[in-house]
């Protein structure tokens, strides 16, 4: 039996590639015809450089993916075609005894993607046979009934358009699962999109009939079973999500709503610029080295300080509520504190991972959706569980771009109560650990940047290992834990609510040094970039170790200073109660936006151009199509399973402190 399914299976494979031979031999043969679906197959594949080679142009030409797609073949019998356009991408290569087109520079550019000064050299003494393969993405159209080796005749037929000129011979290779014409199955729903569809489809009814219960009972107690009726409603949710406070309640700490959501939009505004930048462009070289050397571009190339400002709230949080608990009478539980900070987040995160890993890949298609949508589920389906355990910055690949962080703040998070507990029972020893664990953080920083060559930060510059910085330093767990630790302080010392009269002068001097930190810390990554930089291990060991030190100083003067009532107009801008609504959107955007930037991408169609205003006109929109996509995550998955763990973890007073509490009210910990 295997024997007779092996011979069938040959003679499929036979007949396929002889179907494929005489495809492409009636294209080659309408090309000298003129007849007009092979013109069009000629036209929709890339064939020669377009204008712009010495700007990076030649590195990804995607042709015309949307005439390939809608292209079909000769009829043999009326009304049905041979076969349809299939869109592929292949990488571009060449053997030639008198050209070597790759040198240093540019090498150097391709694996960096920011540096790009000069294209191909010719040199007239060199006598390399060997191949050259670039890592060109270029796009091909080809007959439907084509597998990959029938892609790559065509790929390299067309192509000897123009490397005849230059006396080379090409070397083209398909990109492996780039190819897609339409009604090639490649867009039928698979089980886990089914799945999910019923799931969510069933998640959407219940909030309808929670909605509709609730309106026509307004005034319904949230108990019993009732509580997933209140829970679940959009009355509710969106509601509590509108809603602008007059004033800030006691307890809360008001200009941290401001400082989440601008930073934010630090983080959105970095990788929308990565992105932005990305292949294809047209003027990529000329626009990315030039902006390296504006000042104005200091806040991006150096926008990573943002992460480091979440993890200074993340510290803050996680000392204050305990504290403030403790002071009410309310014992700390740490695996409550564990079970709490683990089904706060991970319900949104899971619901976004299931989507990627299913529903996303099939409603929509693009050329470049395979290295960016088709890459992104793969991911998705194979470390959904490492994500879900929050150890992807460690092991595997993180299935959402922004996991990483999250890894590290939960693994923080899991280890502060070895902080909290000494602080609640013995303040001055909890400070000793606090100052310990710092001390050795950035002795940590200090050793590995001098001992690996590390940048002083994540740098986007060529000659820089950025994947090893990535692995070793960048998402490590202990090297990121500065600014965590010196919100845990910050946590404890407003927890004590020690009211300090401080004269005007030094209020001056304080909001002074502040600016002066920060805006030090921003602006001297220019130095980084300058063109006649060299650099010194001890000077980037240096900043790597204080910059985040400093910036958390800094940051923490204005948190500081804002809930003293030193604030003044800063206090006024931050604590705007306007900021509260997307406060609360911040988490589901921030989930949200680097796959939404994805996706946008890989529907691209053409050729990017950088520019600023382009880049500022863009973003502003993409901030305009991120708000409700993020409500709904948020009124969807987020909300629902706050109200519910409100309810499970419903704090109890000390009797002497006991009042009347709404379980539906905010607590502290959402804040």
């Amino acid at each position: 039996m295997q024997l007779l399914y092996g011979i069938i299976f040959l003679m499929i494979a036979k007949w396929s590639k002889a179907d494929c031979d005489s495809d492409i031999q009636a294209y080659t043969q309408g090309l000298s015809r003129a007849e007009e679906w092979a013109l069009e197959m000629l036209d929709s594949s890339v064939k020669y450089p377009q204008a712009g080679m010495f700007e990076g142009t030649l590195l990804v030409q995607l042709g015309n993916y949307d005439q390939c797609l809608s292209l079909r073949g000769p009829e043999d019998t009326p009304g049905v075609p041979r076969f349809k356009g299939q869109y592929c991408h292949f990488n571009y290569g060449f053997q030639s005894p008198e050209v070597e087109i790759l040198n240093e520079t540019y090498e150097e550019a391709i694996s960096s993607r920011k540096a790009l000064d000069r294209m191909t050299r010719p040199r007239r003494n060199s006598k390399s046979v060997a191949p050259v393969v670039l890592p060109f993405l270029w796009g091909v159209c080809a007959p439907s009934s084509c597998g990959s080796e029938g892609v790559k005749k065509v790929a390299d037929f067309n192509v000897n358009f123009f490397t005849g000129i230059f006396n080379v011979e090409p070397r083209t290779s398909i990109v492996p699962g780039s190819c897609y014409y339409e009604g090639d199955g490649s867009k039928t729903l698979e089980a886990s999109s089914w799945a999910f569809i019923a799931c969510f489809g069933l998640l959407l009814i219940w909030i309808v009939i929670s909605t509709v219960y609730e309106y026509l009972r307004p005034n319904m107690d949230a108990l019993g079973w009732k509580i997933l009726i209140k829970s679940f409603s959009l009355q509710t949710n969106l509601g509590d999500l509108v809603k602008l406070p007059t004033t800030h309640a006691p307890g809360q700490l008001g200009c941290l709503h401001g400082i989440r959501v601008m930073s934010l939009m630090w983080v959105a505004f970095g990788h929308y610029f990565l992105f932005h930048t990305a292949w294809p462009t047209t003027n990529y070289v000329s626009q990315t080295l030039a902006a390296r050397m504006r000042w104005s571009m200091a806040p991006i190339l150096n926008g990573y300080l943002s992460v480091d400002t979440f993890l200074l709230l993340g510290g803050i949080l996680s000392t204050y509520v305990p504290l403030m608990d403790h002071q009410k009478g309310r014992k700390f539980i740490f695996w409550k504190y564990y079970l709490y900070r683990y089904l706060r987040i991970t319900p949104a995160l899971a619901a976004v991972m299931w989507y990627m890993a299913s529903i996303n890949n099939y409603v929509a298609h693009g050329p470049m959706w395979y290295f960016t949508v088709g890459m992104r589920k793969t991911t998705c389906q194979e470390n959904w569980w490492p994500t879900l355990l929050y150890i992807t910055n460690y092991v595997y690949e993180n299935c959402i771009g922004p996991a990483w962080y999250l890894c590290v703040d939960m693994q923080l998070a899991l280890l502060s109560p070895i902080v909290i507990i000494p602080l609640i029972k013995w303040p001055k020893y909890g400070l000793g650990i606090l100052g310990f664990l710092t001390l050795s953080s950035m002795v940590a920083v200090f050793t590995v940047t001098y001992v690996e060559r590390f940048p002083w930060t994540y740098v986007s510059i060529g000659g820089q290992d950025l994947a090893r910085y990535i692995d070793v330093f960048y998402s490590n767990t202990p090297l990121r834990a500065i600014p965590y630790l010196v919100g845990m302080a910050l946590g404890y010392i407003l927890s004590r609510k020690t009211k300090i009269s401080i004269p005007k002068w030094g209020i001056a001097l304080g909001w002074l040094l502040s600016a002066a930190i920060c805006l030090t810390i921003v602006f001297t990554i220019l130095i980084v970039y300058a063109e006649d930089y060299v650099y010194e291990p001890v000077a980037a060991s240096f900043y790597a170790t204080f910059h985040k030190f400093g910036w958390a100083i800094g940051v923490g003067w204005v948190i500081w200073a804002c809930v003293n009532g030193y604030g003044g107009p800063v206090n006024s801008i931050l604590a705007w109660r306007y900021f509260v609504p997307f406060s609360k959107l911040s988490f589901a955007a921030y989930l949200i936006h680097q796959d939404m930037m994805d996706f946008r991408r890989a529907l691209r169609r053409t050729a990017n151009y950088i520019s600023a205003f382009e880049m500022y006109y863009e973003f502003a929109a993409f901030v305009i199509v991120l708000a409700p996509f993020s409500a709904v995550l948020y009124t969807m998955v987020e909300a629902p399973i706050m109200n519910l763990l409100r309810i499970a973890f419903r704090k109890k007073s000390h009797p002497a402190n006991a009042k009347s509490v709404d379980p539906m009210a905010k607590s502290d910990k959402d804040n």
